[in-house]
């Protein structure tokens, strides 16, 4: 049976800013601007703006939406990896001082 736990710091603090890169990433590609919203709407023609048009825009803001919401979910990868992180280093800190007293 193995007896400690070997952990990669640079690796998973590498893995954390991958998440924390991705988070921008993620919205800038999902994005999408109030004019170009209001344009997907009129572009069906007078009688197509009020069914497929509205339709069309309710999916693009639906789109940006799920954008933001992959960013913050990301940003709160990130954050757990780091926290999880500080928090094994403390406990590992705090074992080899207890062991040595």
């Amino acid at each position: 049976m193995r007896q400690s736990i070997d952990i990669d710091f640079p690796a998973w603090d590498d893995h954390a800013s991958w998440w924390e890169t991705e988070s921008p990433r993620v919205r800038e590609r999902f994005s999408i601007d109030e004019a170009a919203l209001d344009g997907a709407g009129k572009m069906f023609g007078k009688i197509g703006a009020s069914t497929v048009g509205r339709s069309y825009q309710e999916v693009l803001a639906a789109r940006r939406d799920l954008g933001v919401a992959l960013g913050r979910y990301a940003e709160d990868v990130a954050a757990h990896i780091r926290r999880s992180l500080s928090e094994y280093a403390e406990t590992e800190q705090d074992n080899t001082r207890r062991l040595s007293s």
